[in-house]
């Protein structure tokens, strides 16, 4: 063998053995995320779509649900995936004159002259139709939703009724209720009309010329209409449809920032609006929606007007509260409770109703990768900061847009709570426990494991190891845990201590008495390095007193003497606290806490996680260290700023925002004084947690950080904001390199493992004659679904006489029975029978429906043999069809990382010299 040969023959070797080496070295996962920076900024989907397709942003961080929009990504061969969390509603403005203690309707008319500013309307009262209960049940007759599902929506949208999300387990859970609710409030125009015909000469308006009129002047309808999606479109069609009824419609029309002072911001009585088209996204899978009722139906839900100045029956609100707080025992109970939401919410509430659940389409080019959602997409995955990253590359920087961004201003209490702005918060900062992007429960984050104890008798399963569950007598709450802060005496008060000063629970507007044990007790075991390395992004390290902090200002703004009370918050406050029963610090490093509560979930998951956040330093709208918030404070206090808008509202001032803007100038203001008075929040508490200099340590982080970024907003994420720029409407982050976890904490998370259902069974029933049908559930990959990640196999058989539903029966792993007795067939109408099988899994958020279809035929008695001739062949009835399973997208090969490319060619252009080399020696 000649030396040139050997030569080459080892350098393909040596190139060869490089394609294992190389990537291995580039793949190492770095502190912090994979991506080094990322830039956010504002288009329209159209527009956002044809720049994704030229590579001018890297993916579209938003949904997409206009069929045409849809075609282009698939004709340009982009990869995408799907969820099932976002949808659309129509928000009505309930308000007229009327007692404020029953809701009984005055006069119809808003209590103040209009304030939208449009000549047609400003300044002159209002007649709104809306104020009356049976109006807006109506409301549901006149939206045709299967039309806006397929016309509007091209089939990237299924029509939706109630509060409950159609592809989330209590959907699956109360299949045949909703299924009632639907068959009753289907689109039925003359219905509808004939009842708000009634209701309209009922509170004195008039009919004159084929338009309302009430005292003499016309009815107008404000109508604000969202245009950045397909909302316009339903918009325009829900206008059209009033104006056949005779209603004079204002088409106000607006992008979010447009529109939210006139709905959102506004008091509802200055009628600056009777409709908007609201859109709401669920960011998590929901694996218990009881909540629901409280926020989208009660003054529970929010802190702004809109909310606030709802007045429910008494029937209802017992029961949506029952619901927020888990006032039940039994999933019997809540069963019963929910379908009494259910119907309630339809009939006399309505402050909105829902028209479609959206199918929405999230985008990407080929070389990133991030988690989706099912719920929320990419813009709602807590963890999409965790998992984006270039294909085959550690590092690099990445621009992506959405259709709004900086909507409204950035402070952890009540700022923004715009998915807009939440996503990218949320990659500024953690909570101690991160939600399964499929299933909806929850991983340790800054947490080790957590300890369950449950009353006995509730219904409540645990599915993750870094939980245990166990189910006591009782859960005895001990003297010393703390129950409350007194903004007046700004001392902890313990358990033991209030049942002395029962005067204490009695200014928070509570029970004056103390509960000894509570249904349940959570043990949270924090992670050893949390008061270790673990820091803010300026560099002040992560302390006990962010948590102690966190559990006073929780107090504090809800305690009558204090400066930072504010009356939204109250409500959801009682709510929360009339269940809570205590926290006590076992261990304070590593931190070792006790929480205890009569709120129960039913996944374990949800309580441990619900202990390790109650006090966690992320409040409602994103991460918040305790000398940024208290700095903020200080301004509410001093009446300079105001946390929420409420609040803002009331005090005349503006909101608080730590990223933009005059508030700027005067959070900066308290950062200097704090610096040079050595301030000490709540310091008769905070004393024995935070020393004089170390609380001017982090002021001056602070101040520091304000110099090199322009802004006060600091968390504890993968990500920290580099960079605000409200005129160019962009938002840069960057990766945080000093976070103690790597980029591949979540590689794990794999594919959502969706259940398959499989149905066997006969094609027609004989009415009165037992009939047995096999479901298989299985995984994608074939295998038999273990039992113990299926919550429940339900059946809903419909038929022309009704509707009966049960549960499948277990068999084995993967194998239920449908056992329809004699009783049961003898229900059936002849002729066509629905069976639909619901599988909801416990580690997967979405539930499985399939439907199969049959015959019943009424039983006849076998007659008495007689001679008869030899029948003729009976054609044979073909199969009934399975329905084929949704297709998921192919993903595409992974890209090669640029060292991989490099040895290929290096090896190609080798071994090409060596066959010249050969031929031109031959």
């Amino acid at each position: 063998m000649s030396r040139v040969l050997v030569s080459v023959i080892l350098a393909v070797l040596l190139a060869l053995s490089l394609l294992y080496i190389v990537p291995a070295q580039a793949q190492e996962a770095p502190r912090g995320p994979w991506v080094d920076e990322i830039v956010f900024d504002s288009s329209r989907p159209e527009i956002g779509i044809e720049r994704l397709i030229a590579g001018e942003i890297d993916w579209w961080h938003d949904t997409i649900d206009d069929p045409g929009t849809f075609k282009r990504i698939r004709e340009a061969g982009l990869p995408y995936t799907v969820s099932y969390g976002l949808y659309y509603e129509l928000t009505f403005n309930h308000r007229c004159k009327m007692d404020e203690k029953t809701g009984e309707i005055i006069e119809p008319v808003f209590p103040n002259p209009s304030k939208l500013p449009r000549p047609e309307v400003e300044g002159k009262i209002l007649m709104n139709p809306f104020c009356s209960r049976r109006i807006r049940e109506a409301m549901h007759y006149i939206v045709n939703r299967e039309m806006i599902a397929t016309q509007i929506f091209g089939g990237l949208g299924e029509p939706r009724y109630t509060a409950i999300t159609p592809n989330f387990p209590d959907y699956g859970r109360l299949y045949d209720a909703i299924m009632e609710i639907e068959e009753k409030y289907k689109y039925d125009f003359e219905k509808g009309r004939k009842i708000i015909f009634e209701e309209m000469e009922k509170l004195g308006a008039k009919l004159e010329g084929g338009r309302w009129t009430y005292k003499g002047s016309p009815v107008i309808l404000i109508f604000l209409i969202r245009t950045e999606d397909l909302r316009r479109d339903i918009g325009d069609y829900v206008s059209a449809q009033l104006e056949l009824l005779g209603f004079t419609v204002l088409r106000y029309y607006g992008t979010s920032r447009d529109l939210a002072p006139y709905w959102i911001y506004a008091d509802p009585d200055d009628g600056t609006f009777h409709i908007y088209t609201g859109g709401w996204i669920t960011t998590v899978v929901d694996r218990d929606q009881s909540g629901n009722f409280g926020f989208f139906y009660t003054p529970l839900g929010r802190p702004e007007p809109l909310w606030t100045k709802i007045i429910n029956t008494r029937e209802f609100y017992e029961v949506a509260e029952k619901l927020w707080i888990s006032n039940f025992t039994t999933l019997e109970e809540r069963r019963e409770l929910m379908i009494k939401a259910l119907w309630l919410s339809m009939k006399d509430e309505n402050q909105r109703i829902f028209i479609i659940n959206r199918i929405a389409v999230w985008p990407r080019r080929p070389h990133v990768v991030l988690a989706s959602d099912l719920s929320g997409g990419y813009s709602g995955a807590w963890l999409w900061p965790w998992t984006i990253r270039i294909v085959g590359q550690v590092g690099g920087k990445l621009r992506t847009s959405m259709r709004g961004i900086l909507v409204e201003p950035w402070n952890p209490i009540g700022g923004s709570n715009w998915i807009f702005d939440q996503t990218i918060i949320r990659a500024t900062g953690e909570t101690a426990t991160e939600p399964d992007p499929y299933s909806g429960l929850y991983w340790p984050h800054r947490v080790k494991k957590a300890e369950v104890y449950v009353q006995k008798g509730l219904p409540v399963f645990k599915t993750l190891d870094w939980v245990t569950l166990e189910f006591v007598d009782e859960n005895k709450v001990p003297d010393d845990a703390w129950l409350l802060f007194d903004c007046n005496t700004t001392k902890i008060y313990t358990v033991g201590e209030v049942k002395t000063k029962l005067d204490l629970l009695e200014a928070f507007g509570v029970t004056p008495e103390v509960a000894n044990t509570s249904l349940v007790k959570v043990i949270v075991y924090y992670d050893e390095n949390l008061f270790h390395g673990y820091k803010w992004h300026d560099g002040s390290p992560f302390s006990l007193a962010d948590i102690i902090y966190t559990f006073i200002i929780t107090f504090d703004r809800a305690c009558p003497g204090s400066k930072l009370y504010d009356s939204a918050y109250v409500r959801p406050f009682k709510a929360w606290f009339s269940q809570f029963r205590g926290f006590k610090i076992i261990q304070k490093d590593p931190l070792i806490i006790e929480y205890y509560t009569d709120i129960w979930y039913m996944d374990a998951e949800y309580s441990a996680s619900g202990a390790a956040n109650a006090f966690w330093p992320y409040y409602a709208q994103g991460p918040g260290p305790w000398h940024v918030v208290e700095v903020s404070a200080r301004a509410e206090r001093d009446g300079k700023l105001a946390f929420t808008a409420d609040k803002a509202k009331l005090l005349g001032v503006e909101r608080v925002n730590l990223i933009g803007g005059a508030p700027l100038s005067i959070v900066a203001t308290y950062v200097d004084k704090s610096i040079t008075e050595k301030w000490i929040p709540y310091r008769e508490v905070l004393k024995e947690y935070v020393t004089e200099t170390e609380a001017v340590t982090r002021y001056t982080n602070l101040k520091n950080w304000y110099s090199a970024k322009g802004h006060f907003w600091v968390g504890n994420g993968p990500f920290y904001l580099e960079r605000v720029d409200y005129a160019a409407r962009t938002v840069t982050i960057k990766a945080f390199r000093e976070h103690v976890d790597r980029a591949d904490k979540y590689a794990f998370l794999a594919e959502p493992p969706r259940p398959v259902v499989k149905i066997e069974a006969p094609l027609e029933v004989t009415i009165g004659k037992e009939a047995e049908i096999t479901v298989n559930v299985l995984m994608p990959t074939g295998e038999p679904y273990k039992s113990e990640y299926i919550e429940l196999v339900r059946y809903v058989v419909t038929h022309l006489g009704g509707r009966f539903t049960e549960l499948a029966e277990f068999v084995k792993e993967g194998v239920y029975k449908i056992k329809l007795t004699e009783a049961d067939t003898s229900k059936l109408a002849p002729g066509p029978v629905s069976i639909k099988i619901i599988a909801v899994s416990r580690i997967v958020g979405v539930p499985t429906v399939e439907e199969i279809v049959i015959v019943a035929r009424p039983y006849a008695p076998i007659p008495t043999l007689t001679p008869s001739p030899t029948p003729s062949p009976t054609p044979t009835t073909p199969p009934p069809t399975t329905p084929s399973p949704t297709p998921t997208e192919t993903p595409p090969p992974p890209a090669l990382p640029p060292e991989m490319i490099a040895v290929i060619v290096v090896v190609v252009l080798v071994v090409a010299g060596l066959i010249v080399f050969f031929m031109r020696k031959k």
